[in-house]
């Protein structure tokens, strides 16, 4: 897990709502569809990677999860 910066810019040359971009830093490329938001925050100490408390052995790791494809356009009002 690691971080990476989004930002909402508008297109150049584009008539319309701006866009969120994402950069990753570590991996010097955009954001793309394979990257899953689990936490924002401004720094670390908004968003601990860990959480809660774990019950089980050591070989026994039980978790849910859910990905929910969000749009990406973000309409400015005036």
């Amino acid at each position: 897990m690691h971080a990476w910066v989004e930002a909402l810019l508008p297109v150049p040359g584009r008539t319309g709502p701006a866009c969120w971009f994402g950069y990753d830093p570590t991996y010097n490329q955009w954001v793309g569809d394979s990257y899953i938001a689990v936490a924002n925050g401004r720094d670390y100490g908004d968003i601990t990677p860990t959480s809660g408390t774990y019950y089980g052995g050591p070989n026994h790791l039980t978790f849910r999860n859910r990905v929910e494809r969000l749009s990406r356009e973000i309409i400015l009002l005036p």
